[in-house]
């Protein structure tokens, strides 16, 4: 039978622990001495990598801007010629790039383009998408609104004349004034090119003799400018006579009451006075222009429509806002056209 082994110390592993803990210490003091130059130039490189990343990343801004909105219609060539968009809502939306800010800051709303692609739609209203292409080095993170909404109308074609308009604030004479041409085509879509009623230029002074060119703009019946129309020409030549016409004068405007069983509650003119023009013994005894307006049941504005005696012209238009109502059985008489301004503050 063998002898039992005896117990191994326990006290050799610490020893053991003890001598290499030296060995690791000094391999590890070796190794980092060692080509220290190199090993110190590739932390540097990586740390420039790495700031330059991070310099990339917090780089990239957003930016906003104010985009017009164009329209694009790729129908039929020929159907084309003959369409047109109005209404267009909104004109111009709002779109946000993402990008570096010198890229950014080169950029303007006019520069990014958003289109709405109206080929092939039906007359009448429509609500289309948009598509909106960003310029380069840029991404688009927003549109605001991304649909927009508008009309397709028949382009449509008028011959209107100039209406002269008469400035001569100094002069007892009425300055006689001449257009060339004295008629300009207006072309646009159907619903506003229906809408002018005139085509008239901003009153200028001139001088007897004296010829400048003035620019035009279409009016509707409340005298509010139409857009979205095209004048060809869009200016003319004015020319002021050498020698001044009739006389002219102003003279206050009243309304003529209205028929029987409708009463005028309420009415305001724009303007109050008129412009006459006529022989001097025609003007010598008028001392008021009588107009007359449609009357109906309602509030509303009309036109003042005049009689003036022969020879006379009326230069100005006048419209009237009423208030007509029906006038009961037994009530007392309708107030007049005269006291109603009398009582307009």
């Amino acid at each position: 039978m063998s002898a039992p082994r005896a117990p191994r110390s326990t006290e050799a592993q610490p020893q053991g622990h003890a001598l290499r803990r030296p060995q690791t210490r000094e391999q590890l003091r070796r190794g980092l001495g060692h080509d220290w130059a190199a090993k110190l130039l590739a932390l540097l490189a990586a740390f420039v990598l790495w700031f330059f990343a991070s310099e990339d990343r917090r780089a990239i801004i957003d930016q906003t801007y104010d985009v017009p909105v164009n329209v694009r219609d790729n129908t039929d060539e020929n159907a084309a010629e003959t369409r047109a968009v109005t209404g267009l809502s909104p004109g111009t939306i709002k779109v946000t790039l993402s990008g570096r800010p010198e890229r950014l800051r080169e950029l303007r709303g006019e520069m990014i383009e958003a289109v709405v692609n109206v080929t092939d739609i039906a007359e009448g209203s429509f609500n289309q998408p948009l598509t909106v292409t960003a310029p380069g080095g840029t991404e688009v993170v927003r549109v605001t609104p991304d649909r927009v909404q508008g009309v397709v109308d028949t382009v449509q074609t008028r011959s209107l004349p100039v209406t002269v308009t008469v400035y001569a604030p100094d002069s007892t004479l009425m300055p006689r004034y001449q257009a060339q041409p004295a008629e300009v085509t207006v072309s646009g879509p159907s619903r506003a090119v229906n809408e002018v009623e005139q085509v008239i230029y901003a009153p200028v002074e001139l001088q007897p003799g004296e010829t400048r060119s003035v620019t035009l703009l279409p009016l509707d019946g409340d005298g509010q400018p139409v857009t979205d129309l095209t004048l060809s020409p869009a200016t003319v030549r004015l020319t002021r006579a050498a020698s001044d016409g009739q006389p002219s004068t102003a003279l206050p405007v009243r309304l003529a009451p209205p028929p029987g069983g409708l009463q005028l509650t309420s009415a305001r003119l724009s303007p109050e006075q008129v412009r006459v023009i006529g022989p001097a013994d025609a003007l010598e005894g008028l001392t008021e222009l009588v107009g007359t307006a449609e009357y109906r049941t309602g509030s509303y504005q009309t036109e003042v429509r005049f009689e003036p005696p022969s020879g006379v012209q009326v230069l100005d238009r006048v419209t009237a806002q009423l208030e007509v109502r029906p006038q009961a059985a037994g009530t007392a008489s309708p107030v007049t056209t005269t006291e109603l301004f009398q009582s307009v503050p």
